[in-house]
């Protein structure tokens, strides 16, 4: 899946674990994105087609995956090796009561306080949704594997402009995953709406609805919004159509980084796809990179094990037997595959006053 158009920097060991960073004074194993004389449709009156050729950043790849999960871990490795991108692990935690309290192991992860136990639900589990302690605890520590790995990337020494993590079952569109990244952050050709050079977080590939007048911009001709008033169903409160939810991949920026912890580490725990809600310059933006394994479209390549459909939070179900992809058939899955959701955030006739990229 590498495209000599992409330059792959080497730095570093393989893929790390729940360590402190190690100093250096390069992108640990990021990789670059640079696009050359692409031909892209530019929509203009005269419908010329334009030459984009993007500038090279550099961006580190993580996913956030528990001890038990070889499953995944070895399914997310494999895509991003066949991509040429390195990948960097962190260990997920898994918190006991006990850890939580003030004096505890994991306690700075809740010292700004916690919700109601209705918020901490979770719908991963095969279309139910899961509530109770178990999922109380799994929602937590998602939420707090998150902050710790954050912390660890703002005071890390790497040169990475941009870290994008992932969670352990994402399933990543090999022909647009380092495209779609670089549309966004080109400094010439990419998002040009609102908080596009100081944003704190990009959700990628949100299941569920938008509000329209959460529009902010576009890019790479799928509409931009500013997450806010998020559904909690646990609550039964929220807008409704501001359904933004799951965090299978983010990207944040590196001088960002520190405001999302401060955030994470002064306000009640939240589950990780709210807090694009609550952070004042979060955005949401659907590429078609990277699925997650409740959506429609469930299909895995062959070299991933059905066990990773198995949730990680949810317990009740096991997986239900799909039908594995070769490589072939895996790419032509994502060409032709998308899901209600995937189209209608397309930039339309109604988007005219917002910013172009093109």
């Amino acid at each position: 899946m590498q495209s000599a158009l992409f330059a792959l920097l080497l730095a570093g060991s393989a893929f790390a674990e729940k360590k402190p960073l190690l100093t250096g004074t390069v992108a640990r194993n990021a990789f670059t994105l640079k696009r050359g004389a692409v031909e892209e449709d530019k929509p203009r009156k005269l419908h010329v087609k334009v030459n984009h050729t993007y500038a090279e950043n550099e961006v580190e790849v993580w996913y956030i995956n528990m001890a038990d999960r070889e499953d995944r871990r070895d399914c997310m490795e494999k895509q991003l090796l066949d991509m040429g991108v390195t990948p960097h692990r962190f260990e997920a935690i898994s918190p006991t009561p006990e850890d939580l309290k003030e004096g505890g192991k994991y306690h700075e992860c809740v010292k700004g306080g916690l919700l109601k136990d209705g918020a901490y639900i979770d719908a991963t589990g095969g279309g139910h949704i899961s509530s109770g302690k178990h999922t109380r605890m799994a929602v937590i520590g998602d939420s707090c594997s998150h902050q710790l790995l954050f912390k660890q990337l703002a005071e890390s020494q790497s040169t990475a402009k941009y870290f994008l993590v992932l969670e352990d079952d994402a399933i990543l569109n090999p022909l647009k995953f380092k495209t779609a990244i670089n549309q966004f952050v080109d400094p010439q050709w990419g998002y040009k709406g609102q908080n596009a050079k100081d944003f704190q977080m990009v959700q990628l590939d949100f299941i569920g609805s938008f509000c329209m007048s959460h529009r902010v911009g576009r890019a790479a001709g799928k509409r931009v919004f500013k997450p806010k008033d998020i559904w909690m169903p646990g609550y039964n409160k929220g807008a409704d159509c501001s359904r933004y939810f799951g965090t299978q991949a983010m990207l944040m920026q590196k001088d960002t980084l520190p405001s999302v912890v401060t955030h994470m580490e002064t306000h009640k725990v939240v589950p990780m796809d709210h807090l694009q809600g609550e952070l004042p310059r979060a955005l949401a933006w659907r590429p078609q990179i990277a699925k997650s394994p409740i959506q429609k479209f469930n299909k895995l390549p062959e070299f991933c094990s059905q066990k990773m459909r198995k949730s990680s939070i949810s317990f009740k179900r096991e997986p239900k037997s799909k039908k594995s992809l070769d490589m072939d058939e895996w790419v032509e899955a994502f060409k032709t595959e998308t899901t209600p959701d995937d189209k209608a955030d397309d930039e339309s006739e109604e988007d005219s006053s917002i910013p172009d990229i093109d």
